[in-house]
């Protein structure tokens, strides 16, 4: 079954059924994909790419991942990220549910599934504060545009969208296994019989989709549970590359990238090794209680670490420097 972090909730994040016991779904529809039932106390450590990736500075990890800091308002280019995948999700729903996996049907149901995404980003939208950069509007033509460009003349089979996945990870040195853990934006099959996994990536510029963070990881981890879980590997991942700049009024491939990643057994190797040196290295953080700082990752995405005004004042003080955040605990497989 899946675990689930019972300090804070008393349902499953994924199908919102109660809880057992040890605090494991207990629910047989849970779409939860697993490789493993945990029938045996105590529950087993949850990692994603999200928590992972924060590891890159342990004190941020430490702040945002173990104590659960987290700021009360989420950046604009985040919260407008969230708005843009929650249209995408619903784009691909409405594909999925009318058949759309050919060029006639994807005609057919091509309006119906803007419009669906026109709701869902603009349901999203509202919600948020205003923001001077990125309008209503830019984000409307962002779906316009990408059917335009992609839906029509694509002939894919959508096997399945927003799929979560939590996957026994027991290859670690000490012996201690954990859960891997994750949504997967979207699966599908290409005309030629090819099994893909998709995840959408937005950023200002479409050169940040990969400039400034190492996203193949993350995709590569989706291959990997994929993997895991049916046996036989996916043939490739995609990054569904969106930029959220201000854009003419004609459509223009240059807002939108399909980097993508093959498959490789000696890839999915190197993968599996540099996650499990990060798991030892957290735990071993852990055991000693020192979580040092990395100055090198002080800035990111044109932005500064939320943690820096803490990490900058003196112990003693923290506690002060910590009253603009909240305690938010990340579940990997909640996207709320």
């Amino acid at each position: 079954m899946n675990f689930v972090d019972t300090t804070e909730t008393a349902v499953c994040p994924a199908c919102k059924k109660p809880l057992g016991e040890l605090g494991l779904c207990i629910s047989p529809n849970c779409a939860v994909w697993r490789t493993t039932e945990l029938t045996e106390a105590p529950p087993l450590e949850r990692y994603d790419y999200t928590r992972l990736s924060n590891f890159t500075c342990m004190e941020k990890y430490h702040l945002g991942m173990e104590e659960c800091w987290s700021e009360e308002e989420i950046a604009e280019g985040l919260a407008f990220g969230i708005d843009i995948h929650n249209g995408m999700e619903e784009y691909y729903k409405v594909l999925k549910a009318q058949g759309a996996h050919k060029s006639e049907a994807h005609k057919r149901v091509f309006k119906p599934a803007v419009k669906a995404a026109a709701h869902a980003f603009t349901d999203s939208y509202i919600q948020h504060i205003a923001f001077p950069k990125r309008s209503l509007d830019m984000g409307l033509t962002i779906f316009t545009d990408y059917a335009l460009l992609y839906g029509i003349e694509s002939e894919w089979t959508i096997i399945e969208t927003e799929q979560p996945f939590s996957v026994l990870f027991d290859n670690m040195p000490d012996g201690v296994p954990f859960l891997y853990e994750g949504i997967m934006d979207l699966r599908l099959e290409d005309s030629q019989g090819r099994r893909c996994i998709m995840d959408h990536k937005t950023r200002y510029r479409i050169d940040e989709v990969w400039k400034n963070a190492p996203p193949f990881q993350q995709v590569r981890g989706y291959m990997w549970a994929d993997w895991k879980i049916h046996g036989t590997p996916p043939d490739m991942g995609w990054l569904n590359g969106i930029a959220t700049t201000q854009r003419g009024k004609t459509v223009d491939r240059q807002y939108y990238r399909w980097p993508v990643c093959m498959w490789s057994e000696p890839m999915m190797e190197d993968w599996e090794r540099d996650v499990a040196a990060k798991v030892m290295h957290i735990r071993e953080c852990r055991r000693t209680g020192v979580w040092p700082k990395n100055d090198q990752v002080c800035s990111s995405y044109n932005r500064v670490c939320e943690f820096m005004p803490v990490c900058m004042t003196a112990p003693a003080l923290r506690e002060n420097a910590l009253r603009r955040f909240v305690k938010r605990v990340w579940d990997p497989l909640d996207r709320d």
